[in-house]
């Protein structure tokens, strides 16, 4: 089984559906973009929160087990996903990459995990993708069904 690197893309923030809809609570989220987990197994990773990994957990297993192109084409890096938390009121985004043995659990991008993005900052290339061209193609003209949402995929394995 693969391990899976979790990294917090990105985080928003709607003040004015939290006043209007939500009752105060205590705690809000306290992840920070460029934040990295690793997920090994079905056990969450120290730190991330329950209600994210619930939503990412099924994506991670597929991803861990070897599935690919979970949404037929859409993401560049065909062992990736780009998911978010199910906090409507402060949507967290994640990009969650299948890591080969010999790949580094560190984010890929230049930015350092260790802060968010400043406005000088340049934009980086996200975590994990590639080049359009080095998409793997497709074969097989039977769809398979994809592990994760009922969603459809071809075979890339044949």
């Amino acid at each position: 089984m693969k391990r899976v690197r979790i990294t917090v893309i990105r985080k928003a923030h709607y003040p004015d559906l939290i006043e209007r809809y939500e009752n105060p609570i205590e705690e809000a989220c306290d992840l920070r973009e460029g934040q990295v987990f690793i997920a090994e197994g079905w056990q969450k990773p120290d730190g991330l929160c329950e209600s994210a990994w619930q939503t990412l957990s099924p994506f991670v297993m597929a991803l861990a087990h070897g599935a690919t192109n979970l949404y037929e084409g859409w993401m560049k890096n065909p062992a990736s996903a780009l998911l978010s938390c199910n906090d409507g009121f402060r949507p967290v985004s994640f990009l969650v990459e299948a890591l080969d043995e010999t790949e580094s659990a560190e984010p890929t991008s230049g930015r350092r995990p260790d802060r968010a993005p400043s406005k000088g900052d340049a934009p980086d290339t996200p975590p994990g993708s590639l080049p359009d061209a080095a998409a793997p193609e497709t074969t097989g003209d039977s769809p398979e069904k994809s592990p994760v949402a009922g969603r459809q995929t071809r075979r890339t394995d044949l």
